[in-house]
Order: structure tokens, then C-alpha cells, then sequence
């Protein structure tokens, strides 16, 4: 997050934008992918360590697929030369990783996870910082290059190496359909996310969307730094309560998690704000200038915010439910940019991240108003 003004600064808004929505396509196809593995992991690898063979197999498995896709998106995509490759080590060197990352967990390897963390940083860095100092031009090569190893690199040094099983049919089907649901959710939520930034690729000038990209990106990862704070320091908490049967206390500390996460909204906003002006030309490429930095810090404080509200649906186990609200909030999205444009001849940037605020809203209003009732 904290390298984004400094590419679109040396790639220029054009270049960054193309990069981003490449990006963007690959991390959903890894996140998607890597939950259908890691959520199996976190269910049943902590009281059966005899099946971590079993797991290494699917991880590898579901890499090489998320690197198949990941290359065809690429293409689709138009990316040139031998970009769709790099996306797709990226792609499936983040299921790899995911996979790892979950073993150092369960195994309480915490050091060596955040040597793993760091070292992960560090190869992204090294491919961009490389030409600037030998006084050349930084292209997009350079960073997904940093990408493509970013997994690889702390993989070879820190993970060991992996053991192969072929795994049973039953076990496969009850491991992939356990991940199955989560991922599906991820899914959904992260179409409006790819999907703004494909209708507005074409919709905005290059340097525009470039623009666009950039604060998007910032507020996204910002929101999603307080989200897993807010949601690793909570969920287990409200948990341990639900079981208890303290339902009162309960919705207390769930509107209490949003409250601190809404105070959050307002110091990434005023970053985004600060970045807006500490570099005009960034901003002079937007139509509406600030209002339209606002409009997208919000779209996306109340995209990452779903996650922390529907936790109501998953304490009384009707993620089915859950699920199918999302899936209408995604169609509503997909058909209201249209219609706000039509309706008010309003900009397109604006009419798409209004739309996506305004189903992340409903979203959360909905699932804050579930009975906790059993």
C-alpha cells in the first residue's frame, strides 16, 4: 500500500492504472482459490497433523489452477508480452503461500511467519528499487517481477519442502466443499471490486483511471489492514459469547467493533485526502477532484465492512443466507451504474462507486438487523 504513490509517481497514472486492474483480477483469483484450501486447514489440520501431506497435494493443486487462470485472465486482458505469466506465478505463489502461512499459524510459528512476511516485502522491493538506482526508468516488468517472486523466494528459504499424497477422493470432496462456501463469498465480494475498475478502464481517459486506481487501491488495503485487526480481535470474543448464550452482549460488542472501524473510516480518509493534495496533478486527473476521493473512501470503507457486519449470519450458521444477500448485492451493482447514469447523466466514476457504497450499505444494515435467536 505504501508503494502506491510512489508507482503511480514512476509509472505514471496511465501505466498504473493497467497495472492495477491486471493485479486486481490476479489477487481474486488467488484469494478465491487460496480459500478453498486454507479454510479446510484452519477447520481440520490443527487436530489432524497426519493429513498435512494431504493438504500440501491440494495446495499444489490449487496453485497450478489459480496459475492457469490467472494466465488466460491476462490475456483476455491484453497484457502485454510476458506480463500474463508473471500474474500467474503471482497467482499461484500467493495459494502457496496462503497454504504456508496457515501451517506456521496452526503450528505456532509465529517467528518464523513474520520472517516469511518480511522477506516476502523484500523480494517485491528489490525488482523496483533495482533500475531507479542503475538510472533507468521503472516499468511495469520490473514490478510484477517483484510479484512473481515475492511467494517463491521466502517459499525456497522458509518453507521446507513439500510432501506429496495423492489425496483419497472422499477426503478431496469433503476438504473442497468446506472451502467452497467461503470462497464463494469471496468471489462475489470481489467482483464489484474488479468489476469498477473494468467498466471504468474504458469509461475514463487512461489518466483518469490511472487516478482512480491509485486512491481506490489505498483506501481497499487500508480498509482491509483495520478489518483483519478489527476481525482478529473480535470475532473470537463474540464467538466465545454467542455460545454462551449472551446474545445482549453480543450485538453490544458487535456494534461496538463497528463504531471502532468507522473511527478508522475517518484516518484513512484523511489520508487519502493528504495524498490528494500533496499531489495535485494525481488529482487534477479526476473528475470531481475531492468529492470523488471521498466517494471512493467510502465505497470502499463499506465494502470492507461487510465482512465485520455479517457476522450475525455466520453465528447462527445461515451463511447460505448470507451468501445468496450477496449474490443479490452484486447483481444490483452490476445493473445500477447504468441506471444512475441514465438517470442523472452523472460522471461514470461516480455513478459506479455510488453504486457499489450503496450495496455495501444494505448489506450491513440487513445483517446488523439478523435475530441472533437459534
Amino acid at each position: 500500500m505504501a508503494l502506491i504513490p510512489f508507482l503511480v509517481a514512476r509509472l505514471r497514472p496511465d501505466a498504473y492504472g493497467n497495472y492495477s486492474l491486471w493485479l486486481s483480477y490476479a489477487m481474486l483469483v488467488a484469494t478465491v482459490i487460496g480459500a478453498v484450501v486454507t479454510q479446510p486447514m484452519y477447520r481440520y489440520l490443527s487436530s489432524r497433523p497426519e493429513d498435512r501431506a494431504l493438504f500440501d497435494s491440494f495446495m499444489l493443486v490449487a496453485a497450478v489452477a489459480a496459475g492457469a487462470i490467472s494466465t488466460a485472465v491476462a490475456v483476455g486482458l491484453n497484457a502485454p508480452g510476458w506480463l500474463p505469466l508473471g500474474y500467474a506465478a503471482f497467482s499461484a505463489g500467493t495459494v502457496l503461500s496462503a497454504g504456508v502461512s496457515v501451517g506456521f499459524q496452526i503450528d505456532r510459528r509465529i517467528g518464523r511467519l513474520a520472517l516469511y512476511e518480511g522477506l516476502r516485502v523484500l523480494t517485491i522491493v528489490l525488482p523496483i528499487a533495482a533500475p531507479i538506482l542503475m538510472g533507468q526508468a521503472l516499468e511495469t516488468g520490473h514490478v510484477v517481477l517483484g510479484l512473481a517472486l515475492s511467494n517463491f523466494v521466502p517459499l525456497a528459504l522458509l518453507s521446507g519442502p513439500l510432501r506429496l499424497v495423492a489425496p483419497p477422493g472422499q477426503w478431496l470432496r469433503k476438504a473442497t466443499l468446506y472451502g467452497v462456501k467461503s470462497a464463494a463469498w469471496l468471489l462475489l465480494a470481489g467482483i464489484p471490486v474488479v468489476g469498477s475498475k473494468s467498466i471504468l478502464s474504458s469509461a475514463l481517459t487512461p489518466d483518469s483511471f490511472g487516478a482512480y486506481s491509485a486512491f481506490a487501491d489505498i483506501t481497499y488495503r487500508g480498509f482491509g489492514l483495520v478489518n483483519a485487526a478489527v476481525t482478529m480481535w473480535v470475532f473470537p470474543v463474540l464467538s466465545r459469547r454467542f455460545d454462551e448464550g449472551a446474545l445482549e452482549e453480543v450485538r453490544h460488542l458487535l456494534r461496538f467493533a463497528l463504531s471502532i472501524y468507522a473511527l478508522s473510516g475517518a484516518a484513512v480518509l484523511a489520508g487519502a485526502l493528504a495524498l490528494a493534495l500533496a499531489k495535485p496533478d494525481l488529482t487534477a486527473h479526476l473528475s470531481g477532484g475531492l468529492a470523488a476521493i471521498a466517494l471512493i473512501t467510502l465505497a470502499n470503507f463499506a465494502w470492507q465492512g461487510m465482512s465485520i457486519a455479517h457476522k450475525p449470519f455466520e453465528l447462527t450458521v445461515r451463511t447460505t443466507r448470507m451468501v445468496l444477500l450477496l449474490a443479490v448485492g452484486v447483481g444490483a451493482f452490476l445493473m445500477l451504474p447504468k441506471a444512475i447514469g441514465m438517470a442523472a447523466a452523472v460522471d461514470p466514476l461516480f455513478a459506479v462507486t455510488a453504486a457499489m457504497a450503496g450495496v455495501a450499505i444494505v448489506y450491513i444494515a440487513i445483517s446488523m438487523n439478523q435475530d441472533l435467536g437459534r
